[in-house]
């Protein structure tokens, strides 16, 4: 009996940290998405400041010829 109660015990053991490993990934996961999500929406407002930026030279350009 010793023997069996052992070898649960160390089972038991070993799952806890199989589960605390899990979980620790689990945070680094949703860590990583979060700033992901924060990188994309930063890659927005800069593409749409140069989109911006592009339009306004071109229209200025398109002005000065046209005058």
């Amino acid at each position: 009996m010793n023997e069996i109660e052992t070898k649960v015990h160390q089972h038991d053991v070993k799952y806890a940290r199989l589960e605390a490993l899990i979980e620790q990934i689990d945070r680094h996961l949703t860590h990583l998405e979060t700033g992901q999500r924060e990188l994309q929406a930063g890659q927005r407002w800069i593409m749409g400041l140069m989109f911006t930026s592009w339009m306004t030279i071109i229209g200025l350009i398109l002005f000065k010829l046209g005058s």
